[in-house]
């Protein structure tokens, strides 16, 4: 025991092992006196450890006449008694009844309270024992996730951990939805990141139920999410296979998937193309709900982003009927217009079986389309179903929507063969299946059929002009029922060569002229051939086959005719025919007004003056009787003739005579009454 005596106001310590405290004592009169007090050991205190953080609690220590110490000393020894540096809140002279120190390393710690006065000390309390068991956190795994990734699970790897631990993330966007307590060495962390969580390391911290804490700084890390902006293409139907998406955005990484919202869009798979592309291949269910869907990017850290409504499932077409909803074997460029609902422009139409071409299909509203169709001649004959596709492959069929009707057949004609220039003429089409309203046309140009009647399902009459120019050769007869379809005779029909006309000789006659012979020169004549010429009042009394080459015409021509240029016309008996325009000429005939003189005697010869008009030299004069014979006739001009005669005796000759001039071209005009015989 350490004793203090003091002197007064005077305190002497006394040298000896230990320490001691002095202190003046004053008598209640005032008086001093000398007294010692000894410090009282420490009284061994109370230690708890919550994880790494430990409490040392102690209860007061007097000086020997009672009164309280200045304060305590709290000491830490590892568990082979060396003393460690205690921590600042523990460390000096601690004026209170506890401290508690931060921190502490884990591991076996002994505590140690001595009570202080000044400079001197008491007697060290006892040591007491404590353990410190802190959590600690070395890593975790996976060690980053992306923005907007949920439910993602993070296993925490450290020591210490126990049952009912819980994880947290420094930082903002990071929600633990739980931990999970594996094992004294491992956590697992339920994490959802926000779609909007600052990108960069983050602090991971394991806290147990003891509030022992430990923490990895930047063991984890958020990466920046996917972001979604686009699909192409941006809608699909029901009932879609298969088909190829292009999904466009930002941050996509390999390994990437898509998805989108609600039910009935199965994505097949996903192909990372780029960190701007990604490509799915989905198929939607044909009863899947139609309208917009959002559509996802999930990157392999979870990461997500969406794009609101950038998909729609539409609804399939329907296909209800066609109109006509039947055409004939053999049918070329018929318009079928389907009718039914959810048609698209771009929509293709398309008939089942074979034989059936769609030419085009033209979009006329969403519930109408056009297919133009050609029906092959072999086609199987029934019903077809008829299907309509829309640009988004969304199809629907009519079941027996359309008929393949039998065609006809056209076998021959008769007659076979016609010449350029021929018709109109009637013609007889033979075959099989012809119906009423048939038609009859001819392949190529030139033929012209100007109407088909129906005389039975296996006889047509066909009335046609073949043009002059028209080529010669084989020709195809169609015949065509009212349904579109075809019947095809191939070159059961030829245009032939048609006449030619070059020139006439002689190329003129005169008005009057009477059974004049007309040469015509040309080609392709037939035997049976005949002539005419243009315009009125040329009388064509016989036509002449000669050859090939030649025919010639009897004309005679009316002294009214019309003068100026005619064409001349040669027609074959099959009605081909060819023409020369002006070939030929009708002059102005001659006109017969009066004689000079006017009368004679009879049995005399005597010279008689014609006079009249259009007389040319070479023109003859004749009487209309043989009691008058004209021994000469000279030209004197264009309207005088002089004629010599010779009148018989008799009294047969007596009477008036009709006096009639004859130009060279046969042209010829008559004065009735015009001379006398006395």
């Amino acid at each position: 025991m350490w004793r203090i005596v003091v002197f007064g106001m005077i305190a002497l310590a006394a040298t000896c092992v230990g320490v001691a405290s002095a202190s003046w004592l004053t008598s209640a009169l005032g008086s001093g006196r000398a007294g010692a007090q000894n410090v009282n050991a420490g009284n061994q205190p109370t230690v708890q450890a919550v994880g790494s953080t430990v409490t040392v609690s102690w209860s007061a220590s007097t000086l020997s006449g009672g009164g309280p110490v200045e304060g305590y000393q709290v000491k830490r020894y590892n568990s082979s008694n060396v003393l460690q540096v205690i921590g600042p809140n523990c460390a000096g002279t601690v004026a209170g009844l506890t401290c508690t120190e931060m921190s502490v390393p884990n591991g076996d710690w002994k505590y140690s309270v001595t009570p202080v006065q000044g400079s001197w000390s008491g007697t060290e309390s006892p040591k007491t024992d404590v353990t410190v068991v802190a959590p600690t956190v070395t890593s975790v795994n996976p060690s980053s996730r992306g923005q907007g990734a949920t439910n993602q699970n993070v296993a925490i790897t450290g020591t210490n951990y126990q049952s009912g631990a819980t994880a947290s993330f420094s930082g903002t966007g990071i929600t633990v939805n739980s931990t999970t307590f594996n094992s004294a060495t491992q956590v697992t962390a339920n994490i959802t990141v926000a779609g909007n969580a600052t990108t960069g390391v983050r602090n991971v911290t394991v806290t147990n139920t003891d509030s022992g804490v430990g923490s990895c700084t930047g063991c984890f890390t958020v990466n920046a999410g996917p972001t979604v902006s686009s699909t192409s293409p941006s809608s699909r139907p029901q009932g879609a296979t298969s088909q190829i998406i292009v999904i466009t955005g930002t941050n996509f990484v390999s390994g990437a998937n898509a998805s989108f919202s609600g039910t009935g869009i199965t994505v097949n798979s996903t192909t990372f193309n780029s960190a701007t592309q990604v490509t799915a291949n989905i198929t939607i269910a044909g009863g899947a709900t139609t309208g917009a869907r959002d559509v996802t990017v999930t990157n392999t850290d979870a990461g997500t982003g969406s794009c609101t409504g950038c998909f729609t499932v539409n609804a399939l077409p329907t296909v209800t009927s066609t109109s006509p909803s039947s055409r004939g074997q053999g049918a070329i460029s018929q318009d079928i217009a389907i009718t039914g609902t959810g048609f698209q422009s771009g929509a293709n139409a398309s008939f089942s079986g074979t034989g059936i071409t769609v030419n085009s299909t033209t979009f006329n509203s969403a519930t109408q389309v056009t297919a133009n169709i050609s029906i092959a001649t072999g086609a199987t004959t029934g019903a077809r179903n008829v299907t309509v596709t829309n640009p988004d492959t969304g199809s629907a069929s009519c079941t027996g929507c359309f008929t393949v009707n039998t065609g006809p057949t056209t076998t021959s004609m008769n007659p076979s063969s016609g010449s350029q220039g021929a018709g109109p003429g009637d013609g007889t089409v033979a075959g099989t299946n012809f119906v009423s309203g048939a038609t009859v046309s001819f392949s190529g140009t030139g033929i012209t059929v100007n109407s088909t009647t129906f005389n039975s399902s296996t006889q047509l009459t066909v009335n046609a002009i073949i043009a002059q120019n028209a080529a010669t050769g084989a020709r195809d007869v169609i015949v065509t029922n009212p349904d579109g379809g075809r019947g095809t005779c191939t070159g059961c029909f030829t245009v032939v060569a048609g006449p030619t006309v070059t020139s006439t000789s002689p190329s003129s006659r005169g008005q009057g002229a009477t059974n004049q012979s007309i040469a015509i020169t040309g080609t392709n004549f037939a035997s049976g051939a005949t002539a005419s010429f243009s315009g009125t009042g040329i009388t064509v009394n016989s036509t002449t086959f000669n050859s090939a080459t030649q025919v010639t015409a009897n004309i005679t021509i009316a002294a009214g005719a019309t003068t100026g240029a005619r064409n001349v016309t040669v027609t074959n008996l099959n009605t081909g025919n060819g023409s020369c325009t002006g070939c030929f000429t009708v002059n102005a005939g001659p006109t017969v007004t009066s004689t000079s003189p006017s009368s004679s005697p009879r049995n005399t010869t005597l010279t008689v003056t014609v006079i009249g008009t259009n007389f040319v030299n070479g023109a003859t004069v004749s009487f209309n009787s043989n009691k008058i014979t004209v021994n000469t006739v000279t030209f004197t001009d264009s309207s005088h003739l002089s004629v010599n005669i010779t009148i018989a005796n008799g009294g047969a000759a007596v009477g008036l005579y009709t006096v009639t001039v004859t130009n060279p071209d046969a042209g010829n005009g008559s004065c009735t009454n015009c001379f006398q015989v006395t």
